[in-house]
């Protein structure tokens, strides 16, 4: 009958295929649908690869103590410490608890009750 002939062949240069031009709109020529998914994960495995560099990278400064972030909250603003007059300091041989990995970052002294070092997990 009076069908219009229906052609798989690709549309002629210059001419846009309407079916693509009505789903992507006017980049109709930079669309592939088939390639999509693969875009969509190509993106998020970069985004978790700069993630986890940045957080090897973030890793590697603390480890050699260039950087390190304080993520303590004080309140009122900066921290306000005591000074003592007139402290003498003596070496002493100490066992300390996880060995070449303790970190001390605190000194605590009670009134006549020695003297306390605090790590990032306990006093």
């Amino acid at each position: 009958g009076d069908f219009p002939s229906v052609s798989s062949a690709p549309p002629p240069r210059g001419r846009k295929d309407p079916t693509l031009v009505a789903m992507a709109g006017e980049n109709a020529q930079h669309f592939v649908p088939e390639k999509l998914p693969w875009q969509v994960l190509r993106n998020i495995t970069r985004v978790l690869q700069v993630c986890w560099f940045w957080s090897g990278l973030m890793a590697l400064l603390k480890e050699v103590h260039v950087y390190q972030v304080d993520f303590q909250q004080h309140p009122g603003g900066e921290r306000r410490l005591c000074s003592a007059e007139g402290l003498v300091f003596q070496e002493v041989d100490v066992a300390w608890p996880h060995g070449a990995f303790f970190r001390p970052q605190g000194l605590f002294c009670p009134r006549r009750r020695g003297l306390f070092v605090a790590s990032p997990f306990a006093l």
